[in-house]
């Protein structure tokens, strides 16, 4: 199945996405801000199931695609999760994407 949502960041380690209704495996988030300083640097995350299974030893693993240049990069602690009925979103420790306090984010997750 495919879900659409927002939710807001709360800058938390650990932030739980549920009520999607089935297995996540795959999941893009975009922010949802007016202020360029409240976006940044990263246009969009997408990470999968299949991402942090081929590399255990590192949690949360999400591609980030920097919209000024199309830069792709692989950033640590931030989609932490695929739940059963959602999944779980991470600050990186330092109020980053795509947990950011106070941002709305629009995910697309697929199962």
């Amino acid at each position: 199945g495919t879900a659409t949502g927002t939710y807001t960041g709360d800058g938390s380690t650990g932030q739980a996405i549920t009520g999607i209704g089935f297995q996540t495996k795959a999941i893009m988030i975009t922010a949802r801000a007016t202020d360029q300083a409240d976006v940044g640097a990263d246009e969009w995350l997408y990470s999968s199931n299949v991402i942090q299974d081929d590399d255990a030893s590192v949690a949360g693993q999400a591609w980030s695609v920097d919209k000024s240049g199309g830069v792709s990069n692989i950033l640590e602690d931030r989609i932490t999760a695929f739940g059963t009925d959602g999944f779980t979103v991470d600050d990186g420790g330092s109020n980053a994407h795509p947990n950011r306090s106070g941002i709305v984010y629009n995910y697309t997750v697929w199962g």
